[in-house]
């Protein structure tokens, strides 16, 4: 079976490109909350800060978090294993866009980064999902195995009887 050269873009492999832009759009994420953080004064007077508060402090965490994900801490490998496979990451984002789709408040850097982290949950969700590689049965002689698979039922059923 020929092995298939991966994609390149710009000098990278495309999953790279990926996973890159994936960690800028985690910092950008703490970025944004940070910025974002600083407007809860008027927030305060809401009808409930707690929530509003909360939020601001898990997108800094969970941002943090996900820029982490592309280093290798033993931290990260032990607690968030999940975020090491594409899958786990995909979710993840998912999870991370649910998060700016309830709590914005219809900004619309909050609406681009809702729909940042679900393109790229979609993406990490579907390759992660579809990257199951086949393989090519041309080297197996079927009837060969057919014939080994008669032989070894013949020689267990004969050992029972005795």
């Amino acid at each position: 079976m020929a092995e298939t050269e991966p994609k390149k873009c710009g000098g990278m492999q495309v999953s790279t490109w990926a996973k890159l832009i994936n960690m800028g759009l985690g910092g950008l994420m703490v970025f944004y909350s940070v910025i974002t953080f600083f407007t809860i004064a008027a927030d305060i007077l809401s009808s409930s800060p707690i929530l509003i508060v909360s939020f601001k402090i898990y997108e800094i965490l969970f941002g943090c978090l996900l820029v982490l994900a592309f280093c290798d801490f033993n931290f990260v490998m032990k607690h968030f294993r999940f975020l090491k496979t594409v899958t786990g990451k995909g979710i993840f984002n998912l999870f991370l866009s649910s998060m700016f789709l309830i709590g914005n408040g219809g900004s619309v850097w909050g609406w681009m980064m809702f729909g940042g982290f679900l393109v790229f949950g979609i993406f990490f969700v579907a390759v992660g999902c579809a990257c199951i590689t086949g393989y090519d049965d041309t080297d197996i002689k079927k009837d060969e195995v057919k014939d080994k698979a008669k032989d070894s039922i013949k020689k267990s059923t004969a050992k029972e009887s005795d």
